[in-house]
């Protein structure tokens, strides 16, 4: 690996043998590449004729009005959300593993964009998405 690309079929690989699985049979092989398209769709990962590379690492990689669009892309509209609940969603949207303290404060001010944006509402701890 340099520069922190793989080839497609080496990546898909190793993330197989990652979750446990001993062989990457057909199955196995769609499930990662859906899962690839969808991770490079979100910008998580970057995808070409050089295989597969992480595209942005951390929270700081992320502008705010992606971040924005995360929340809005995770949270059904209709629907209620305690605040650490949605920023939970939108962090695992993004690829994080966990929500530690950058990523929380991160999202909690994405929050308050999308409010004065009007595209989530609040009332108390529970917010809900607008628009």
């Amino acid at each position: 690996m340099s520069n922190g690309k793989l080839p497609r079929e080496e990546f898909i690989t190793a993330v197989a043998r990652e979750l446990g699985f001993e062989r990457t049979g057909q199955r196995i092989h769609e499930e990662i590449d859906n899962a690839i398209r969808a991770a490079a769709r979100r910008g998580i990962v970057e995808t070409g004729s050089f295989g597969v590379a992480a595209a942005r690492v951390g929270i700081d990689d992320w502008t705010r009005d992606e971040l924005i669009d995360a929340l809005c892309s995770v949270m059904r509209r209709g629907n209620n959300y305690e605040r650490d609940e949605a920023i939970k969603l939108a962090a695992t949207h993004l690829g994080f593993k966990r929500v530690g303290k950058k990523v929380d404060e991160a999202f909690r001010s994405a929050i308050n964009g999308a409010i004065r944006r009007g595209l989530v509402a609040y009332k108390g701890n529970l917010i809900r998405r607008e628009a």
